[in-house]
């Protein structure tokens, strides 16, 4: 039997974090609003808790959302510059994630296929600009014979090449192929992988780091779109978050700036006090991240794979920088427009805007953006610029500065998705999904099948009817 503990705070120990000090005071010496009451509160307005919210509500559920940014959409951050909408949290939608899809045809919302750009790639290492085509026999190259024709980038899939055990898209949970719950620098250096070529995995892979990242976490990945069902790719118009808001448009009590303070079961019911009021709901769902539920006082029955979860759960940084392209700098130097640097500058895409407007981002993460995370935003745009110029001296005067964000410095994300550790999946995956009395979990962390946007939509889904099954 799972062991149960009211972690992961006692009672007592809730009273006396922090600025919790004062709950047992009551609300008029508090300053804060009376207690609301619902049926079900869901803490969170991104994809997960609006979808789970709205599932509930077409249930009959009295529910309320409480979502402690003044705006909605969680990691679906979408603006628009001059024009030009910029998605700073997920980007792509693949034509069969059948939930976002199906919403965006139930909200009128119009996807398009976005033009294509370029896909032309340049390495630069050791301040040198090498050429896709002359990468396999440059001196610069310090990949061994067989791999030399291997672009950087596409070194961690050469590696996992016919190695990948899942054959399906829940396969990754399944008992049977936990023993690949290793970390991916072991399970490359099975594979034979040289030190430059982890080192050049680390530098640019969508994780924080080989050593705290699981190889079964990027085989999922792999599996998940190798047996999807989309065969292209997909934009929305005006923005990821015009999804988010249409669906918060629909629910029938949200409300923005109400940050959690802490979360309480109780022999009734549950509590939450945020920093504007005191809401009491006979069931809790929580559609936070794990990286920003870990700092909310919580007095639940959990598990200790659950607490485990909560604490332990690492999320990706990721820092975006989003340019607008005023000259064609690759027609200048004659190489890709896209860029794969051994500096901290990691990665540049072209792309297209959705009225056509060729667009350039920087796309950094792990230990590098944890670098620029102590920056400001302004410091760290010069930063990536005056790199990007050193680095590629056609880029100078080329490119505009539009949009940078930090997830990992977002205070309503604290990093942009998830990724398992090692052996974590074995440890707690499935008790992430689980129930913890009258508290429930949703987000992309707590998906099954899906990931990102898509994971979100199907987790919020999933726990509105666990909810439903078990009230």
């Amino acid at each position: 039997m799972t062991k149960q503990n009211n972690t992961l705070y006692t009672r007592r120990q809730f009273l006396k974090a922090g600025s919790i000090t004062a709950l047992s005071t009551n609300a008029a010496c508090r300053n804060i609003n009376p207690a609301h009451s619902s049926q079900v509160i869901v803490i969170g307005a991104g994809l997960a808790g609006l979808n789970c919210a709205l599932a509930l509500q077409n249930q009959g559920y009295d529910v309320v959302v409480l979502e402690a940014n003044q705006q909605v959409g969680g990691r679906t951050r979408s603006i628009n510059k001059n024009g030009t909408t910029i998605n700073l949290g997920g980007i792509e939608i693949g034509d069969g994630y059948q939930r976002f899809v199906g919403l965006c045809e139930q909200y009128k919302l119009n996807l398009y296929e976005p033009k294509r750009a370029s896909r032309d790639l340049c390495v630069h290492i050791g301040g040198q600009l090498i050429s896709q085509d002359d990468w396999a026999t440059a001196k610069a190259n310090p990949l061994p014979e067989h791999l030399k024709a291997t672009l950087p980038s596409r070194l961690q899939s050469h590696f996992h090449r016919g190695k990948n055990p899942l054959k399906s898209k829940t396969d990754w949970i399944e008992g049977q192929h936990l023993t690949s719950d290793q970390s991916e620098i072991e399970f490359l250096k099975e594979q034979g992988a040289g030190d430059a070529a982890i080192e050049f995995i680390n530098h640019t892979g969508n994780f924080n780091s080989v050593e705290t990242v699981a190889a079964l976490h990027y085989q999922r990945a792999i599996a998940n779109f190798r047996f999807g069902t989309s065969k292209k790719t997909l934009r929305l118009s005006g923005g990821n978050q015009s999804l988010a808001r249409s669906m918060a448009n629909s629910v029938n009590a949200l409300h923005t700036g109400q940050r959690a303070q802490s979360i309480e079961q109780t022999s009734n019911g549950v509590t939450v006090r945020t920093d504007q009021a005191e809401w009491l709901g006979q069931h809790c769902v929580i559609a936070l991240p794990f990286s920003v539920l870990r700092n909310i006082p919580l007095v639940a029955p959990l598990s200790d794979a659950q607490r485990n979860a909560i604490n332990e759960l690492p999320y990706t940084k990721i820092s975006k920088l989003v340019l607008a392209v005023e000259k064609p700098f690759w027609e200048e130097d004659g190489f890709g427009p896209n860029l794969w640097s051994d500096t901290s500058l990691e990665r540049g895409f072209l792309s297209y805007s959705e009225k056509g407007d060729l667009l350039y981002t920087l796309f950094v993460n792990g230990r590098n953006a944890q670098q620029l995370d102590r920056l400001s935003d302004e410091d760290a745009t010069k930063t990536l610029i005056d790199l990007l110029n050193t680095s590629r001296p056609s880029t100078k005067n080329a490119l505009r500065p539009l949009a940078y964000y930090s997830w990992g410095n977002d205070p309503f994300a604290l990093g942009a998705y998830h990724h398992f550790a090692p052996n974590q999946v074995s440890s707690f995956a499935r008790s992430m999904t689980q129930a913890a009395g009258r508290i429930h979990f949703a987000g992309e962390h707590c998906a099954r099948a899906n990931q990102g946007m898509e994971g979100a939509l199907e987790s919020g889904e999933f726990t509105a009817r666990q909810l439903i099954q078990t009230s």
